[in-house]
């Protein structure tokens, strides 16, 4: 019984190495330093859930955009944006937390995905369209 009791309390000190074995563990979230302010800046923002973004599909305008994605799942998770030049992403998120990117677009089609192992092929995946 002990060592249960031990195993559990050490279990409880390791959290992030516990509770999602082969996942990594969460990152801080900082604050944004500057708003994002129209029309010089745009903010979407990202509900992701366990294993799905909402929403999965996105048309923007080209320019400085910033993601804020909100962690409404149970498992840590991330919003990554790829295509062209750009590869970039938030933090790997703890459940109910928010965090964000700021990134320079330019016209084309972007892959968005958690690329947490898995999680895309989960389905969290998504298309970013930026026009002109």
């Amino acid at each position: 019984m002990k060592r249960a009791i031990w195993a559990l309390a050490l279990c409880l000190l390791l959290a992030p190495a516990c509770a999602s074995e082969g996942e990594p563990p969460a990152e801080a979230a900082p604050t944004p330093s500057t708003p994002c302010l129209p029309p010089s800046c745009v903010e979407i923002v990202v509900d992701g859930f366990d294993y799905v973004f909402n929403p999965a599909e996105i048309t923007t305008r080209a320019g400085t955009v910033r993601f804020v994605l909100r962690n409404l799942g149970k498992k840590v998770h991330n919003l990554k944006i790829q295509g062209g030049a750009v590869e970039t992403r938030t933090p790997n998120l703890a459940p109910g937390a928010v965090g964000f990117v700021d990134v320079t677009l330019e016209p084309r089609r972007y892959d968005i995905y958690c690329s947490i192992p898995g999680h895309a092929e989960r389905g969290m995946r998504g298309t970013l369209i930026v026009t002109r």
